[in-house]
């Protein structure tokens, strides 16, 4: 479920950016892959989309919080 509504959260801004407009689409993750993933196949976009990490997610996988860490930088 993360995947399918983060990638429709990332279709989204591509289509508003490509009309001209910026608006933060804020998503939810409990599932690092997903953010790693869409990254990659979506790019710069991802800048537009800010991200909120889901306590048990952060607590329990390291991944996660290696990743919450370097995007607190």
């Amino acid at each position: 479920m993360d995947g399918y509504v983060f990638e429709e959260a990332c279709k989204m801004e591509m289509k508003l950016l490509e009309e001209g407009h910026a608006l933060p689409i804020s998503v939810n993750l409990s599932c690092v892959s997903v953010y790693d993933d869409m990254a990659m196949k979506y790019g710069n976009i991802i800048k537009y989309l800010p991200i909120e990490i889901t306590e048990n997610a952060a607590v329990s996988d390291v991944k996660i919080h290696k990743l919450a860490q370097k995007l607190a930088k």
